[in-house]
């Protein structure tokens, strides 16, 4: 049995009497959404006798881990989609005519639709005002919000009077335009080579004091810099924690995603690292302006507001 093809894909069929067996193919859930309508529409239109045995059935057998939490994320999606129109009833409008979710020109993203975006320059952080910059965190702070494994994958930075984990976050000029912040983690260099695996299933290679990326069998040389997206949310929770799993999955982006079908990566995440094999990474985490104001309280205490 081809197992990456069960992986891949999550299929059903479920058959009432002579009704035509209605099949839910989630194959591609990035760009699967205008089928999973069409498919729920037909549903819809079966009689009741069929829709109940159908759901019994479904009721009745074991779900995936991974389709469970998908399921989890497009409820709690719908959930927050239903209080945003109530408070803004134009929001679905401008969900609807956006090609495709990205975040505004003041941050930093590439364009690319390519997972794997190589620049002519180092990448820089986020373009922000220095008033809405914060930098320094403390690294007790860093410890309690992040995994212990996180925690030391972060570079610090030692002064003459203390100690801080080199994590800055970016705040927005206007956060009723823009809805949303960039936390960006400083990694060190011995740790790129494991969160590249993680989370985007992408192999490092070193060769003298060049990096190379490695994806699908292709090495991938940049001249200075690459950027890698399409990040696995599967693996979100696991490595950055709960509270930024939460503080990512109420951005603005993350949720015109779930509108466009995306479940199971992110553009959220973004890794950019260095061709030089002495450099660490820079791990940008787009999030809601709530989450994200909180996990800034908590890892800049000397904070004057």
């Amino acid at each position: 049995m081809d197992t990456s093809k069960t992986t891949k894909r999550a299929a059903g069929s479920l058959s009432a009497g002579t009704e035509r067996p209605l099949r839910v193919d989630c194959k591609d859930l990035s760009g699967g959404r205008n089928y999973q309508t069409s498919q729920l529409k037909a549903f819809d239109k079966l009689s009741r006798e069929t829709r109940v045995s159908a759901a019994k059935r479904v009721a009745g057998s074991s779900i995936n881990a991974t389709t469970l939490e998908a399921i989890n994320r497009m409820e709690r999606s719908c959930k927050r989609r239903k209080i945003v129109q109530q408070n803004n009833p134009s929001r679905e409008e401008s969900v609807e005519s956006s090609p495709t979710p990205s975040p505004e020109t003041p941050f930093d993203q590439p364009q690319s639709q390519d997972q794997i975006n190589t620049n002519a320059a180092p990448a820089t952080g986020p373009a922000v005002d220095e008033n809405y910059h914060f930098s320094r965190a403390a690294p007790q702070a860093i410890a309690n919000l992040v995994p212990s494994t996180l925690n030391y994958a972060i570079r610090r930075d030692t002064t003459a009077d203390c100690q801080t984990a080199v994590v800055t976050m970016g705040f927005p000029r206007d956060p009723v335009k823009m809805q949303y912040c960039i936390t960006t983690i400083d990694i060190i260099q011995k740790k790129v080579e494991y969160y590249a695996l993680k989370l985007y299933g992408i192999e490092i290679e070193t060769e003298g004091e060049k990096r190379y990326a490695v994806l699908a069998g292709v090495r991938i040389d940049p001249e200075h810099s690459m950027t890698f997206r399409r990040c696995r949310t599967a693996c979100i929770k696991e490595l950055f924690g709960k509270q930024i799993d939460e503080a990512i999955d109420t951005c603005p982006f993350r949720l015109a995603e779930y509108e466009f079908g995306r479940l199971i990566e992110t553009e959220c995440v973004t890794m950019t690292i260095n061709s030089d094999a002495k450099g660490g990474a820079l791990i940008s985490l787009y999030m809601g302006l709530r989450g994200g104001t909180e996990i800034r309280d908590s890892l800049y205490p000397n904070l004057q507001r």
